[in-house]
């Protein structure tokens, strides 16, 4: 399934929030968890799928993206720091 955000007269983060809380994924599978990166764009558009539980981080550039893309692999999906 594709969350991304689109560009038209819809507000992204609302399109996408309602998109992802639309779902029973968290409630069928309380054991799954979903982790977004807004890249280019500020992550506070798309706070609203904060509400359901999932991880929210932004970057806006190479370095960036390298940096939050290890954060959640080590620090929310291996685990590493717990």
């Amino acid at each position: 399934m594709n969350f991304t955000a689109r560009v038209d007269t819809r507000p992204p983060a609302r399109d996408a929030a309602h998109r992802f809380g639309s779902h029973d994924f968290t409630r069928q599978f309380p054991h799954v968890h979903f982790h977004f990166l807004a890249f280019d764009v500020d992550a506070k558009v798309f706070g609203g799928i904060k509400q359901f539980g999932a991880t929210l981080v932004g970057a806006s550039d190479e370095t960036q993206l390298k940096q939050k893309l290890n954060f959640i692999l080590e620090e929310k999906i291996l685990l590493e720091k717990e």
